[in-house]
């Protein structure tokens, strides 16, 4: 069984082993009629740099590990009675001596490990380390050990015990494996070690990390303390430890720390964390201290398992287990399962070890997966969601939350949010979503959207940006990212792209962007580029494309296609018949597009033959026809323009007309209007209009407010209207102040 990771492990000082203040390595083991048997295993991983060695001389046996070895020493039995055995494959079957060495001659054992994650084993399983050379003053001569595995961040020590009753106690100083002993004193000393677990074995054992019989204080490192069929007491002691009593009427009390009481193994249990009552499988006739448990884990069994007050870790395991949290900010684990759905706001789950599983209503807020590919999905309240390794999604729902993903490609999803979201998965502070929660998100890749129009930004990273529905607007950043826009009319953004950036609607596969990565692009519609030269084209749709700063090469395709200048820092002009636009932050060359969309500053369009939309915005905005090959007729108010091909206008306030006859009406607002060459017919409409006849013989009409009526050469009828008027160069004037 794994190790917990605990904290650095005290070391002892290498002086007390030269003056002589052994660490004793013994195990309370009695074996009628039987030499002793001590392991020193080595994993099958372990190479020709793992050895063991013995200096007949000084009486020390030496064994040394390679990266990631592992291993277990003997004293023989039978023919090889006494002697210190080395196996380095795996298995007892095949050990042998390990030089001259017996459990006689041998004063001291010293085990060093490599950089890397080591293990070593203490089998206890053939009998104590004894009788040593010299005797000690307790009357029980015992072999010492100094265990430093060195540098590394997984490091385990394991001790397995014997059929007999063991009593070892972990603490500040070191072990004592044999805390029955008259004059108590540490037996072995360790460093570099992250991991210990106790394997107490068949008889009443006594294993405890609160630094009792002569081990000093109490012991900092995480423990995992396993018990056996007997009535066992297992203690841990300030670290976070992970107790496990196995069969019988065990003791068991948590100490200081986050600790975890297990029942991993054992057929269904009914265990309460608030009350102390344990029954069923392993836990009949425990007894477990009130309040020094934090965390609760099941077998594979049906159990029931419940939390206390405080902030308890829940882990079912296999089986159709109910559990309840309880009060705190308590946690259901699926750690070691097989890829799990659980939603904690409708209290339902399923797949691997969740499948049958009841979840007390509200009683959890915080979820932690496994290493598949996990589903799992918060409440209305403030939520932890750890995916831990596989691909996970998560969703936090409504609620302050936090996503983790974990090793593994994970999206965080907000499908189910009421209102549109804005997401960033370069940002790791806490972010307002707006329509979820202000969420901090960690270990993320993905992320998937609402209903509503999102706005989506990825990291660095490969990223699946899915907008889902409503018209969205999504960022894969650096990376090769994949933007699915889904339902709706989404855009495609590279604004804070570092380069210049090629990108085309129509390309459904992965296309090179050159600044920003291989992107592949899907039901996606309008696009915008980076503040750098771009080349953006659209697809066989309608698009609205804006190239932003930069001189912007900008081709719509087939469709209706829109230019878009609405982030422009200053005025444009929009010329569809020469294909370019000025004015901005650069010079544009336009190809296949039909339309175009102003800035917030005073902006000028000119059509083409073709049916052009123009957008002014805010701004005082002309539309110009003054290269239009016969009359137009121009309406404003409705927003129409025909003659020169057929043209929707909105937020369009004057107009140049042609060389040619022209009809031309305003708005109720102020307008200008221009009508050029050609007898034409011009009103303003409402508001406090200019009207411009030029050349020609035209019709003005001021209509409500205080018109300017401007008749040019020709001879021009001119009618103010209500209000203020005033006529100049009008023949034929009515309602107005000739001057």
């Amino acid at each position: 069984m794994l190790a917990a990771h605990g904290g650095r492990p005290w070391m002892g000082p290498a002086q007390r082993r030269e003056v002589g203040m052994r660490r004793r390595f013994s195990a309370a083991i009695s074996v009628a009629g039987a030499s002793l048997l001590v392991f020193l295993f080595l994993a099958p991983t372990a190479s020709a740099a793992t050895a063991c060695s013995f200096n007949a001389g000084t009486g020390v046996v030496t064994v040394t590990i390679d990266p990631a070895g592992s291993a277990i020493l003997t004293v023989g039995t039978g023919g090889s009675a006494g002697d210190i055995q080395f196996d380095n494959d795996g298995t007892v079957a095949g050990a042998a001596q390990c030089d001259t060495a017996t459990v006689n001659n041998t004063t001291s054992v010293t085990v060093t490990g490599s950089t890397g994650n080591e293990s070593f084993f203490l089998d206890l399983t053939g009998g104590a380390f004894e009788p040593g050379t010299p005797a000690e003053g307790s009357g029980t001569s015992e072999i010492e050990f100094a265990i430093d595995l060195a540098a590394g961040t997984g490091d385990l020590l394991t001790i397995t015990g014997g059929a007999g009753a063991e009593n070892i106690a972990f603490g500040s100083s070191g072990i004592n494996l044999n805390g029955a002993e008259t004059t108590d004193d540490v037996d072995v000393t360790v460093a570099n070690i992250e991991g210990f677990t106790v394997d107490a074995g068949g008889g009443v054992d006594v294993v405890s990390g609160a630094g009792v019989e002569g081990s000093g204080s109490a012991f900092a490192s995480g423990l995992t303390l396993n018990g056996g069929a007997a009535n066992d007491t297992l203690t841990g002691g300030t670290g976070n430890d992970t107790i496990n009593g196995g069969a019988g009427g065990d003791t068991m009390v948590g100490g200081s720390g986050t600790d975890t009481l297990s029942y991993a193994g054992s057929a269904a249990v009914t265990v309460n964390l608030l009350t102390s009552a344990a029954s069923g499988g392993d836990a009949a006739g425990d007894v477990i201290a009130g309040g020094a448990f934090e965390n609760l884990t099941g077998g594979s069994g049906a159990d029931s398992l419940t939390g206390d007050n405080g902030n308890n870790v829940i882990t079912g395991g296999a089986g159709a287990d109910t559990m309840v949290g309880g009060v705190g900010t308590d946690t259901l684990s699926y750690a070691g399962s097989a890829a799990v759905t659980v939603n904690l706001g409708t209290s339902t789950s399923s797949g691997g070890d969740a499948a049958g599983d009841v979840i007390a209503g509200g009683g959890f807020e915080n979820l932690t997966g496994g290493s598949n590919a996990d589903s799992l999905t918060g409440d209305a309240g403030t939520n932890v969601l750890d995916g831990a390794d596989g691909n996970d999604t998560l969703a936090g729902a409504a609620g302050n939350d936090t996503l983790t993903g974990g090793a593994g490609t994970d999206t965080a999803s907000y499908a189910s949010a009421t209102a549109a979201v804005t997401v960033n998965l370069t940002t790791t502070p806490a972010q307002n979503t707006v329509g979820a929660g202000t969420d901090t998100l960690g270990g993320i890749e993905n992320v998937t959207g609402s209903t509503f129009d999102d706005t989506l930004t990825g990291s660095a990273g490969d990223n699946v940006v899915s907008g889902g529905n409503g018209n969205d607007k999504l960022s894969g950043e650096l990376g090769n990212d994949t933007l699915d826009g889904g339902a709706g009319t989404d855009t495609a953004t590279y604004a804070s792209a570092t380069a210049a950036v090629t990108v085309n609607l129509a390309t459904t596969t992965a296309q090179n962007t050159v600044s920003a990565g291989n992107d592949t692009l899907t039901a996606v519609e309008n696009l915008i580029g980076s503040a750098f030269n771009d080349t953006l084209t659209g697809s066989a749709g309608d698009n609205v494309i804006e190239g932003a700063a930069g001189s912007d090469i900008i081709d719509g395709a087939a469709g209706n296609d829109v230019s878009s200048y609405a982030s422009s820092p200053s005025a444009v002009t929009v010329n569809l018949s020469s294909g370019t636009a000025t004015g901005g932050a650069g010079v544009d060359t336009l190809t296949n597009v039909e339309g175009a969309t102003g800035s917030n500053f005073n902006d000028t369009f000119v059509g083409n033959s073709g049916n052009n939309t123009f957008s002014g915005g805010s701004g005082t905005d002309t539309v110009n026809y003054s290269s239009a090959a016969a009359g137009v007729t121009v309406s404003l108010g409705a927003g129409t323009a025909s003659g020169d091909g057929t043209d929707t206008l909105s937020s369009i306030e004057n107009v140049v007309g042609s060389s040619h006859p022209d009809t031309i009406s305003g708005t109720s607002g102020k307008n200008t209007i221009n009508g050029g060459g050609g007898k034409d017919t011009l009103r303003g409409r409402g508001g406090a209009d200019t009207l411009k006849g030029g050349a020609g013989n035209d019709k003005i009409s001021g209509g409500p407010g205080n018109d300017k009526l401007l008749g040019g050469s020709g001879k021009d009828t001119g009618n103010g209207g209500k209000g203020t008027d005033t006529c100049k160069s009008i023949e034929v004037a009515r309602s107005c102040e000739r001057h």
